[in-house]
């Protein structure tokens, strides 16, 4: 597959209206119709998983005691991917309830792709803040936690998570607002996008309002895991040593690994997927490679699972978290037999 072709399947993720009947054609040729069929199924699957589980989430996040400061980036990432849900639950019923052609559809439609677009990017801050808290605290524990405080964490937020995201997002939907418009596709699949133009300032936009903090994410999980596997190593040798007493504060060291491992896990598991989906993603969309359609569409609407797993990840690496829903539905079987 030459480069152009691969350039007309990116338009026609884009469905770009330029040349749409013989985009969808090609697109088309790639799809059997069981793929299809699955592909169309999954993105309404993932919007009605979203919200409950963000929603169970936050919940379960509030009540958790003695709040850690770390925490509270990931109440911020669960609030983004509810406000995902939401807008893709909107999108739905605005396609299922409103006219096409009704010039009330046209807007709400263009709002609640911007408000994806705004969630989706606070999302990715809120990872990248996360991973970046993860390394001060490891790398440099008596200075940060000194330095930091509640009100720095809940204005780090504020200021990074809901504003920042705010301006990188507003500024391209502003420049487009006009060429969002209703996909012929929209009947069958009312995620489908349909923009009238694609080029150089759209990708510029598109980098900008999120995959160009992909590299600094890397790097902070990079320098996570080295640091909590320079440590592990250093505990284990300490511990093989038979021979040589251990030195006075090496209990300490164990003991606040451990605390800071028992943290790192869940928020590591969290980065890790954030980076498995979206850089793939991003490099389908702006790199000229051989591709496969179905591969392409499938990592585009996989981008949305990143919203809706983490209950199954604090489950499984989150003993904190695991201990409130125990606590919690013993209390709840309790109240329902006394009553």
């Amino acid at each position: 597959m030459n480069p152009s072709s691969n350039r007309d399947l990116r338009n026609c993720t884009w469905n770009n209206t330029t040349n749409s009947s013989l985009s969808e054609q090609t697109w088309r040729a790639g799809f059997n119709c069981n793929q299809d069929l699955t592909l169309t199924i999954l993105p309404y699957l993932f919007c009605g998983l979203i919200i409950p589980a963000q929603f169970f989430n936050l919940v379960t996040l509030g009540l958790l005691p003695k709040k850690e400061l770390y925490i509270l980036y990931h109440i911020s990432l669960s609030a983004s991917s509810l406000l995902v849900g939401i807008s893709l639950a909107l999108k739905v019923l605005f396609n299922a309830f409103l006219p096409h052609q009704s010039v009330i559809y046209s807007w709400l439609l263009r709002i609640s792709i911007g408000t994806y677009y705004y969630a989706d990017c606070s999302a990715l801050i809120a990872t990248f803040l996360m991973s970046l808290d993860r390394w001060m605290f490891l790398g440099y524990p008596p200075f940060y936690r000194g330095w930091m405080t509640r009100q720095k964490v809940l204005l780090g937020i504020a200021g990074f998570v809901w504003l920042a995201s705010l301006f990188l997002v507003a500024p391209g939907l502003a420049f487009f607002w006009e060429e969002i418009s209703v996909s012929p596709d929209a009947n069958r699949n009312p995620f489908h996008l349909e923009w009238n133009r694609i080029g150089t300032k759209f990708g510029v936009w598109f980098v900008a309002k999120g995959p160009f903090l992909l590299p600094f994410v890397l790097f902070c999980h990079q320098r996570v895991l080295v640091i909590a596997t320079t440590h592990k190593w250093k505990l284990w040798r300490r511990r093989h040593r038979v021979r040589v007493p251990a030195p006075a504060g090496q209990g300490h060291i164990r003991a606040v690994f451990g605390i800071v491992w028992s943290s790192l896990a869940a928020s590591m598991a969290i980065i890790s997927v954030a980076l498995a989906v979206n850089v793939p993603w991003t490099v389908f969309l702006f790199v000229d490679v051989p591709q496969n359609p179905l591969v392409f569409k499938a990592f585009g609407i996989l981008s949305l699972a990143q919203h809706c797993y983490s209950p199954a990840v604090y489950l499984l690496c989150w003993k904190e978290y695991r201990a409130v829903l125990r606590r919690n539905y013993h209390r709840l079987v309790r109240t329902i037999r006394g009553s």
